[in-house]
C-alpha cells in the first residue's frame, strides 16, 4: 500500500525536466520583457533629446556669434585701458574659462546622479530580484 502511494505522488508532481523547462521559459520571457522595456525607455529618451536638439543647435550657434563679438569688444576695451592686447586677451580668456567651468559643474553632477539612467528597467530588475529571493527562500 505504501509503494502505491509513492508512485501516485511522483506522477502528480512535475519532474526535474519539466521544472527546468519551465524555469528556462520564464527566464527567456523575463529577458524578452527586459529587452522590450529597455527599448521603450531608449525610444522615450531619444525622442526628448531629438526634440530639443534643433533648438539647442540654432540657439547655440547664435550665442556663439554673440559671444565672439562681445569678447572682441571686451578685449579691445581692456586693451585700450591697459595698453596691451596680450594681457587683455589673457584676462578675458581666463574669466570666460572660470565662468564656463562654474556653469558646467551642475550639469556634470546631474549626469553623475543618473539623469539618463533607465529607471523603469532598474525598478523592474529590483522587483524581480526580490521575487526570486522570496521564492528561493520558500
Amino acid at each position: 500500500m505504501k509503494a502505491l502511494d509513492s508512485t501516485q505522488e511522483t506522477a502528480s508532481t512535475p519532474g526535474v525536466k519539466a521544472l527546468v523547462r519551465e524555469l528556462l521559459r520564464q527566464v527567456a520571457e523575463m529577458a524578452r520583457d527586459y529587452g522590450q522595456l529597455a527599448t521603450a525607455e531608449a525610444r522615450e529618451k531619444a525622442q526628448v533629446l531629438r526634440s530639443a536638439g534643433f533648438s539647442l543647435a540654432v540657439g547655440g550657434m547664435l550665442l556663439l556669434y554673440g559671444f565672439f563679438f562681445l569678447t572682441v569688444a571686451l578685449i579691445a576695451l581692456i586693451a585700450w585701458a591697459i595698453n596691451s592686447w596680450g594681457w587683455a586677451s589673457l584676462i578675458v580668456g581666463g574669466a570666460w574659462a572660470i565662468i564656463g567651468g562654474g556653469m558646467m559643474l551642475p550639469i556634470i553632477n546631474k549626469l553623475r546622479r543618473g539623469a539618463l539612467r533607465f529607471n523603469k528597467l532598474s525598478q523592474r530588475v529590483q522587483k524581480d530580484k526580490e521575487w526570486v529571493k522570496t521564492k528561493l527562500a520558500a
